[in-house]
């Protein structure tokens, strides 16, 4: 069952959401641009595109029960969403049309 606590005052799911989207997007125009430019080959060790070794540790630094962002929402938000696959939900109710659906796999991504 999905958490209905808000998060601390001012932080939205989706303000969230968008945050880790654009710093993503962010860093893989930074990255590609970057690599376009100077040949730079990707990062050996870590399957991601744009997320290296040291980004990695970098991230898990963050994740502590001191950091508001971690703890009331990417932790409480990622548990969801791990409930909602083991359930089945995700991908289950994503039939991969147009039209608006209440749980689309990309919002799982």
């Amino acid at each position: 069952m999905p958490r209905t606590d808000p998060l601390p005052a001012g932080i939205s799911r989706r303000s969230v959401l968008q945050s880790i989207a654009a710093a993503a997007a962010a860093a893989g125009f930074t990255r590609s641009g970057a690599q376009a430019q100077s040949g730079i080959e990707p990062a050996l060790g870590h399957p991601r595109l744009w997320i290296t070794e040291d980004d990695v540790l970098r991230f898990r630094a963050w994740a502590t029960p001191d950091n508001p962002l971690w703890e009331s929402g990417i932790l409480p938000m990622a548990a969801d969403f791990a409930t909602l696959m083991d359930d089945g939900t995700i991908p289950g109710s994503d039939d991969g049309g147009l039209a608006w659906i209440e749980y689309p796999t990309e919002n799982a991504a």
